[in-house]
């Protein structure tokens, strides 16, 4: 099952990226995409030919929806077939160490959006509309004309810090049928910069299930709202040196497309402003003022970093000496549950990282986001962040720390701090069984968090830590490269907590 190329017919289709999610008919196709580097990647493991790969692939496949998934991603990922698994979904009888058939169904839509996120450039996507606008081309023009985009690019074409948030535009022209992908590369020169707004944006155009977050914050970009000629608007006015939004702002006289607060703010820019300002008023610009403008950032750059460490020193002296009144601080995740703050402020897990580092000689290998859990890491109770940590001492041993995101109110945007959910360590490792059969694979085990028995009188937070992860240190068993971690992980998690009237909306960037 090829993917398509830029001559399929699907180019023109303005709803091409409306869709249901769990609808794999219907899922959006393009040249090198998810579904097919994971086919490539299954024949590679499988070391067949294409021919016999294929054949291998639906050899006793039955069932219509079994055989179309399997022609389509390569493999059936499963030992059992649909139908086994559809009557242990009907009485309850999933098990946490296999996928179950609502993950199967829903494999490609995940491997697709993985992939467009992975690919996904928004500020060349902008550049590319804002000089599109300048150019006064006449298409692009009409189609900012239907979608009331208009006012908002001319102010983003002045200041391109102006630019509307891109789902407000997205969002429109896929209500009015006019995300073609023709229209779609006269606006963002290329779907690729785009595409994983259009997925996530196109499904919950029709999947979004009323009363739910994701329904409350698409809607704030419909164009079909009581209010839509509002939603596209121009980012605010900010000042160019402290970022202030607020009270009255002024234009550079020169060159009117930057903004201060004060004429303090003004000052302390000019060195490194005054060659934009000059090119864009015409002016020659001097190799000295360019000079000079590289060594205020470079001194601008050093000094930043000084104030950064200053602050990290700060949090780390005032987290070793802190009472021990705190270890009950709690705040809340996402989901507005009380959770303990092991680790305070934003530079938590920094904090986390030196003293371990410091004091056991344990430090990070990997920051993970889990697609698919380890083994002996049950989803139900733990969170999909963590990070894995090898022990200098042991270069083998593994360790690994499960860690909630943290915020000061239910409906706060901004991650202040940390729990540790817990930590793990390789148990036991077995030999698979079915296609990986053979194959090492370990399992982990949760190390037993440390009683207050086991501590100083007084103890604090950094006690507790580093006593939870001396345990831990003890109980790493050496393990082996070739041994199967279990931990398919999409990388550093970059997600953004978007708070809408229906709850919070955990929303993953790529």
């Amino acid at each position: 099952m090829d993917p398509p190329t830029d001559a399929n017919d699907d180019r023109n289709d303005p709803r091409k990226y409306i869709f249901h999610p769990a609808n794999y008919k219907r899922i959006p196709r393009w040249p090198n995409d998810g579904i097919e580097m994971y086919r490539r990647e299954c024949l590679a493991a499988s070391e067949c030919d294409e021919e016999s790969f294929a054949e291998q692939a639906t050899k006793d496949r039955d069932d219509p929806v079994q055989l179309f998934l399997t022609e389509l991603l390569g493999v059936w990922p499963s030992d059992l077939s649909y139908s086994e698994l559809v009557h242990r979904m009907q009485s309850g009888q999933e098990s946490d160490d296999e996928l179950t058939l609502q993950q199967i169904m829903g494999m490609p839509y995940a491997l697709q959006a993985v992939d467009a996120v992975k690919k996904q450039n928004k500020e060349l996507a902008k550049s590319h509309l804002i000089e599109a606008y300048r150019n006064k081309d006449e298409e692009v023009q009409a189609i900012l004309t239907s979608i009331g985009a208009t006012s908002a690019l001319h102010k983003a074409s002045k200041d391109p810090r102006r630019f509307p948030e891109m789902e407000s535009i997205i969002v429109p022209l896929l209500q009015k049928n006019l995300a073609t992908e023709h229209n779609i590369e006269l606006l963002f020169g290329d779907v690729a910069h785009v595409r994983g707004l259009l997925l996530e944006l196109g499904s919950y155009l029709k999947a979004a299930k009323p009363g739910t977050p994701q329904e409350a914050f698409f809607k704030q970009y419909s164009c079909l709202e009581p209010d839509a000629e509002s939603k596209i608007k121009a980012a605010p006015k900010a000042c160019d040196v402290c970022g202030t939004t607020t009270g009255t702002l002024f234009r550079c006289t020169g060159c009117s497309s930057v903004h201060y607060c004060s004429k303090d703010c003004q000052k302390a820019a000019w060195v490194v402003h005054r060659p934009d300002c000059f090119k864009a008023q015409g002016k020659p610009v001097s190799d000295a003022l360019l000079a000079k403008a590289a060594s205020a950032v470079v001194a601008k750059e050093k000094t930043e970093e000084q104030a950064r460490r200053a602050l990290m020193e700060k949090y780390i002296s005032e987290f070793l000496n802190e009472d021990h009144d705190k270890v009950n601080e709690t705040l809340v995740d996402c989901h507005g549950n009380q959770l303990k703050t092991h680790l305070p402020t934003q530079l938590g897990l920094n904090i986390c990282m030196s003293l371990i580092g410091a004091d056991l000689n344990i430090f990070q290998e990997e920051v993970l986001h889990f697609r698919t859990f380890p083994d002996g890491i049950d989803p139900k109770i733990y969170n999909f962040r963590g990070i894995l940590f090898g022990d200098k001492e042991n270069n083998e041993a593994k360790i690994l720390m499960v860690y909630t995101h943290l915020y000061k109110s239910y409906d706060a945007g901004d991650c202040i701090a940390y729990a540790i959910d817990g930590i793990f360590v390789v148990d036991r490792v077995y030999k698979e069984k079915g296609k990986n059969k053979g194959k090492q694979r370990a399992w982990w085990k949760l190390v037993p968090a440390p009683e207050e028995a086991d501590l100083p009188d007084d103890y604090n937070r950094n006690d507790w830590m580093l006593a939870y992860f001396s345990a831990a240190k003890k109980k790493a068993k050496t393990t082996e490269a070739d041994i199967d971690l279990g931990i398919d992980s999409a990388g550093t998690p970059n997600v953004e907590l978007v708070s809408t009237s229906a709850g919070n909306y955990v929303r993953y960037l790529g």
